[in-house]
């Protein structure tokens, strides 16, 4: 009796959405190589990135307002030059957000303004204790650019973080989890398949694309060590392990925390983070959407 009354109320599973056309190229190309089994999962995981294309560091100067990684930004008057511990920051990048909102379907970033990105010049901030905070910065300004003034490097910035400048141009990419549980969603791949979806993952793009610095906004990072999601939600609010029983609700923001910005060692533009590592800034779904990019977390991986 009990059975039967199961079986004439339970609900049908509800139908997934169709793929849209990036994620049907994913679940194509992973069922090309023997991944049906997981094609789906991985397909409807996956997020849309901006790809930041650096062009060769040019000495001429760029457009006040423009995109560019390094060099020296442009800054409203009242905006003073960052500083940790008594040192000036380096400045990373600066992204004028009319440039590329073509490629931001989602409409996740306005679609004008200017942000910049400074960074500890001693990198000695690595985003895995709580008082690492305020050893970057992230700036947004959506002002008039008219206003805008070429900066000048600060007395005290060491000279290997006077980074050389590059233009940016701008792609969109798909990115898919390096960790088959962020898209199996705790469903255990057997060793074959995770074995074959490695494989897949680098031979995804050619010798030549996998060789050029990785910048870019959203999407999955190119992680080189551990969670950055959950290390991010624990080291924010004071913890830094998961294993305090304080940091339980810390746990359960992971989610939350979303990739703003990838920036890979670049030898072109002398950028080099640890040993060749990369700096990733992380924010939170609701201080994004309310543009408080003050409260950013960064972490800095290497080998």
């Amino acid at each position: 009796m009990n059975r039967l009354f199961g079986k004439l109320f339970s609900q049908p599973e509800p139908e997934k959405p169709p793929l849209t056309p990036e994620q049907a190229g994913i679940f194509s190309a992973l069922e090309g190589v023997g991944l049906r089994a997981v094609a789906d999962e991985v397909a409807r995981a996956a997020q849309p990135s901006i790809r930041l294309i650096d062009q060769p560091p040019t000495v001429s100067a760029l457009p006040i307002g423009t995109c560019r990684l390094g060099g020296l930004p442009d800054l409203p008057p009242e905006m003073p030059w960052p500083v940790w511990k008594g040192v000036p920051m380096s400045f990373v990048c600066q992204l004028n957000l009319a440039e590329f909102a073509y490629l931001d379907l989602e409409h996740v970033l306005p679609a004008a303004g200017v942000l910049w990105f400074f960074y500890d010049a001693r990198q000695e901030v690595y985003g895995a204790d709580p008082s690492d905070r305020g050893g970057w910065q992230v700036t947004f300004y959506n002002g008039n650019l008219a206003r805008l003034q070429p900066g000048q490097f600060p007395d005290g910035l060491p000279e290997g973080a006077r980074f050389k400048p590059a233009a940016l141009t701008f792609d969109r990419e798909m990115t898919v989890p390096l960790a088959p549980g962020n898209a199996a969603q705790g469903t255990a791949w057997p060793p074959d398949t995770i074995h074959r979806y490695e494989d897949w993952l680098f031979n995804r793009f050619t010798p030549q694309q996998r060789s050029v610095p990785h910048h870019r906004i959203f999407g999955y990072p190119d992680e080189i060590q551990d969670d950055m999601q959950l290390q991010s939600a624990l080291v924010s609010q004071g913890f830094t392990s998961q294993d305090d029983p304080a940091a339980a609700q810390a746990v359960q923001t992971r989610g939350d925390w979303r990739l703003l910005l990838q920036i890979d060692s670049d030898p072109a533009s002398g950028m080099r983070w640890g040993s060749a590592g990369r700096i990733f800034y992380w924010i939170e779904s609701a201080p994004l959407k309310e543009l408080q990019f003050e409260n950013t977390w960064l972490v800095m991986q290497s080998d």
